[in-house]
């Protein structure tokens, strides 16, 4: 099926994922979401994201409080309006526990009123009752519905979540320094918006704020910044204000006076100041640390994250701000996505601070979201058995063991000798103008076409992709004949339900097509599929069973299924494929539909003595691990991805030190071909045989000459490339690989 969707995790109580046709790239989807199995809302999938370019729409979703509940839970996306359902992903986490989804401010008192605003996430709509203490006791209520143009630039909500009260009302309760605070109800008590100290009220001129300054006029700035850090030590926030107002009226560009300003401001939640002022101190002195502290804060507590993870990389390691760095920039790159990014930083993180176990825990969970399925684990079971929560973790960690865990043999094996047309010895492009090719094992292709293997998928996490054929025909048509394995003839003689899967590409012809059984050498056949084909995706259906002519020719390895293409025709295809068994409904029911096979990697005593049924060596699936100067890492991974045959993955490990142009751009290039993916540093390497290359190697089919190289010893070393087996269960040995 063209279309696909992905399930990113949970940010805040914030679902987010993603969907995308193909072939309507430009048309939003909808979709039901599932909590447990149960469909609880449909959600558009409509906010472009930066990260997807033009493959996709990006939807977000609150996650109501009682799935926040500290426990595992089933979530899924689905099509709405498409029968049968079709789910696109799921994926089981589990969910940190929450109290609440509201989100909110009390900030400041203005010609007697005192503003704030306050969201409830799970409700986005709705408005949240707020009522006012004054020291401890209820004085007023409202209702936070106020729009603010500020709030609407933040995206919370509509922007109608402003609230104000006067405090003119309160008359001679109204009392310099007494403490207010502003409650509203949460889902499992009060909640707390903030509180703050009454000034002076306007109306009384007695207590207005002393005209002249706290010091004389040549006191220098740092007895003006000593006032204002005792003060601000004592949680007196106006008081530290007002010194510091002081000192900077005869110190405007002292750095120190304008940096404390600015955190004394973020304190009175102040943020816009703050801002400014904290972009001024970084103006007197570029680089500094502290200005880029406060800035983050304030980005990040406006909702603007790809702006708080820029600041945060500001902090370096051995400032005072760096843990805190460590601790809130990966909750913003989480929540723009950069997820491999965010986990390397958790795992410095937990780097200093090896007993936090709550850290250990937000690493585990990061990294389960982020597909580092094996560093999950590992930190899974160190919290099992000395974190707080041990039946969490325990559970988490037999979860993903059987994730993890290798896949029950096939029950339903392919008739075809070559299901999954990994072992492509071909080039990558086949552009043939008659006679026969042999592009992969158990594949033939006749008459004049180009072909390619496109399209990986994997039909189960952990698997390795199978692929599809692209056939474009001249004007005399071609075929493709798929040959059957003489081993499955139990099973051709019991009858077979089998599935073609074909996509018309757009732009081509409508063309006549058949699938026939025949034999390999020779024509005509046994016609099973007689079509035209049309601008959609279509899996047909048809019977294999074989009679005792055809079985005769299956035991002489002669005998194929051949499909044949009409001329000016281009589409894609999947090798035929097994749904169910014919001769008794209950063995059909007991094994399932659709049941897709583990292909076991090629050990190199396997390869070594396999003999090669064509003239080029047969290659397994392969990675291949770029590493190299950080400006040669596009255009080598550019060029490994165009001079290789398949079957291949591409892989790169994020380094915390590589600019932000760079993984943007890597990113694209993931999201536009899905042989290259990003790993953090901390994940598991991959398993099999491995291609460590520093630049392409010269010639069309270098990986094949290196695989020929290694068959003997397993391993083969050169200046700039080296492919090794690795043992699937090894030790995971990183650094022993010449290119790191």
């Amino acid at each position: 099926m063209a279309l696909r969707g992905q399930l990113d995790g949970v940010f805040d109580g914030v679902l987010r994922g993603w969907a995308w046709d193909p072939a309507a790239p430009e048309q939003p989807q909808e979709l039901d979401i599932l909590v447990d199995g149960a469909p609880l809302v449909c959600r558009r999938a409509e906010r472009p994201r930066a990260d997807l370019r033009e493959a996709g729409f990006g939807f977000e979703w609150p996650l109501p409080i009682e799935f926040q509940d500290g426990a595992s839970h089933t979530l899924a996306i689905r099509l709405s309006h498409h029968h049968p359902p079709l789910t696109l992903d799921s994926l089981e986490l589990v969910i940190p526990r929450r109290l609440h989804m509201l989100r909110g401010s009390l900030e400041r008192v203005i010609r007697g009123q005192l503003t704030g605003w306050v969201w409830d996430q799970s409700r986005a709509d709705a408005h949240v009752a707020v009522e006012l203490l004054l020291e401890g006791v209820v004085v007023a209520h409202t209702t936070a519905d106020r729009q603010r143009p500020d709030l609407s630039r933040a995206r919370i909500g509509q922007g109608d979540h402003g609230f104000a009260f006067d405090l003119t009302r309160l008359g001679r309760a109204w009392r310099p320094g007494a403490r207010v605070e502003a409650r509203c109800r949460a889902a499992t008590g009060d909640w707390v918006v903030g509180s703050l100290e009454l000034p002076a009220p306007p109306e009384a001129p007695a207590l207005r704020r002393p005209a002249a300054p706290i010091a004389a006029a040549p006191s220098p700035a740092r007895f003006f910044l000593d006032a204002a850090r005792d003060l601000e030590g004592k949680r007196e926030f106006a008081a530290a204000a007002r010194a510091l107002d002081s000192g900077l009226a005869m110190h405007p560009d002292d750095f120190d006076l304008v940096s404390v300003r600015a955190r004394v401001h973020f304190a009175l939640q102040e943020l816009d100041a703050a801002e400014r002022l904290a972009q001024h101190a970084l103006a007197l002195r570029p680089g500094h640390p502290r200005p880029f502290t406060l800035l983050a804060r304030v980005a990040s507590a406006t909702g603007r994250h790809a702006e708080a993870a820029e600041f945060w990389a500001g902090v370096p390691p051995g400032d005072a701000a760096y843990r805190e760095r460590l601790a809130k920039r990966p909750k913003d790159l989480a929540r723009l996505g950069r997820r491999a990014e965010a986990v390397s930083e958790m795992a410095t993180a937990l780097q200093l601070r090896p007993d936090d176990q709550e850290a250990r825990r937000a690493l585990a969970e990061a990294s389960e979201t982020a597909g580092a399925l094996h560093l999950a684990l590992s930190h899974w079971r160190q919290l099992a058995l000395a974190g707080r929560d041990p039946a969490v973790a325990a559970r988490r960690v037999a979860a993903l063991e059987k994730r993890l865990a290798p896949p029950a043999p096939d029950p339903l094996p392919s008739p075809l000798r070559n299901p999954a047309l990994r072992d492509w010895s071909g080039p990558l492009l086949l552009d043939q103008s008659e006679g026969a090719g042999h592009p992969a094992p158990g594949l033939i292709l006749r008459g004049a076409l180009r072909a390619a293997p496109v399209a990986p998928w994997e039909r189960q996490p952990g698997e390795l992709p199978g692929y599809g054929l692209w056939l474009e025909t001249a004007a005399a048509g071609a075929e493709a004949l798929f040959l059957l394995d003489g081993a499955m003839r139990a099973e051709l003689v019991r009858g077979l339900r089998m599935g073609l899967e074909i996509e018309h590409l757009a732009g081509s012809a409508e063309a006549p097509f058949t699938l026939a059984l025949a034999p390999v050498r020779g024509i005509g056949g046994r016609v099973l599929l007689a079509r035209r084909t049309e601008p959609r995706p279509r899996l047909l259906r048809f019977d294999l069973r074989l009679d005792a002519a055809e079985l005769a020719l299956l035991d002489a390895g002669d005998l194929a299924l051949a499909f044949r293409l009409g001329g000016g025709a281009a589409l894609m295809l999947h090798p035929p494929r097994p749904l169910a068994r014919l001769a008794a409904t209950a063995a059909a029911a007991e094994s399932g539909f659709e049941t897709p096979g583990l292909a076991a990697f090629f050990t190199p005593a396997a390869m070594a003595a396999r003999r090669p049924a064509l003239p080029a060596p047969e290659r397994p699936f392969t990675t291949i691990e770029v590493a190299g100067a950080t400006s040669a890492l596009p255009a080598t991974i550019r060029a490994a991805l165009a001079r290789t045959a398949l079957p291949v993955e591409c892989v790169a490990t994020v380094q915390t030190d590589w600019p932000r142009a760079l993984l943007a751009e890597l990113e694209a290039l993931a999201v536009q071909d899905r042989r290259f993916r990003l790993v953090a540093a901390s994940a598991s390497r991959a398993e099999g045989w491995v291609a460590e290359i520093l630049a392409v190697p010269e010639g069309a089919d270098w990986l094949a000459e290196l695989h020929q190289e290694a068959l003997p010893g397993g391993t083969v070393r050169r200046d700039d490339a080296t492919l090794t087996w690795r043992a699937p269960g090894a030790a995971d040995l990183k650094g022993g690989s010449p290119l790191r």
